[in-house]
């Protein structure tokens, strides 16, 4: 709430005390359009993936619902979402569900989605740590198989006792069925979502007159991503954009933090306005009813 925005406000005012604002403006006049209009329309991707997600999350709970109803759900808590902390805007989806005194399997599948989010970011994050070798092309290769090899294990290893203690945690019975196939959906769709968040921050930096490598990337971007992850700054400002500021340290700081508010404005701002035809219509909806 009031604290989140006071954090993030804070911080804002350090890092712009500390590179200046005059340097900062000065990136931002000087970005290419064309990359950012790339970067804004990767956003139209991003509900897709969330909505396989999600999906195969309520089947795992036992909800079965049509990819359009899951897809309409999802759109409607995103101006929401997008904006606050931690994403607990997400809860809205779940309220969905409570006509239907479904709450706490729709809860439950939120907290499936989440976990599996979190821990794709977290081993995409881990990536980083190839960044310190020579050769990074073919450590990241190295380092992406080994990844997907212990992540598969984990599934495999965790996945029993996880699903025992979220079915004893909200009083739901998962489908069994299936298991691992509805666990590679869910691990593709948060995959997704990450890998076109670094794809934006590409673009942006395309857009600012960097000439960074996807692979550096995909090293660097995962960690302040993470960093935005912390449930005390409003939509990730302050937190976001040092961590963007520490992992580009040999690039000029005003280009990077001017490319760290647009990508914040691109990612976490113009997707709350994408949704909000979805969340007036379905509020239209309950009106009639």
């Amino acid at each position: 709430g009031a604290l989140a925005v006071a954090l993030s406000l804070g911080l804002m005012v350090f890092w712009f005390s500390k590179v200046g604002i005059g340097p900062i403006l000065s990136s931002l006049s000087q970005m290419k359009m064309g990359p950012l209009w790339l970067a804004l329309a990767l956003n139209v991707t991003f509900p897709f993936f969330s909505a396989v997600r999600w999906k195969a999350a309520l089947e795992l709970c036992g909800l079965k619902r049509p990819f359009p109803e899951v897809l309409g759900l999802f759109m409607a808590a995103w101006p929401l979402a997008s904006v606050t902390p931690a994403k607990l805007g997400d809860l809205l989806r779940v309220w969905a569900f409570q006509r239907e005194k479904k709450g706490w399997p729709a809860l439950a599948s939120l907290v499936v989605e989440r976990f599996f989010d979190l821990a794709v970011l977290f081993l995409l994050a881990a990536l980083g740590g190839f960044f310190i070798f020579p050769q990074k092309d073919g450590w990241i290769l190295a380092g992406l198989f080994i990844l997907l090899a212990l992540g598969w294990v984990f599934i495999r290893l965790a996945g029993p006792p996880l699903i025992s203690w979220t079915e004893a945690k909200f009083s739901v019975s998962f489908k069994r069925k299936d298991l691992m196939e509805i666990f590679a959906r869910i691990l593709g769709g948060s995959l997704g979502v990450w890998l076109l968040s670094v794809a934006q921050w590409q673009a942006v930096l395309a857009a600012s007159g960097i000439g960074e490598s996807f692979w550096d990337s995909l090293l660097k971007v995962p960690p302040a991503l993470l960093a935005g992850m912390i449930p005390l700054a409003w939509m990730g400002l302050g937190t976001r954009d040092g961590a963007f500021l520490a992992v580009y340290s040999q690039l000029p700081a005003e280009k990077i933090l001017a490319a760290s508010l647009i990508f914040t404005a691109i990612r976490y701002l113009a997707p709350g306005l994408l949704g909000w035809p979805w969340k007036i219509g379905r509020a239209s909806c309950r009106e009639r009813v």
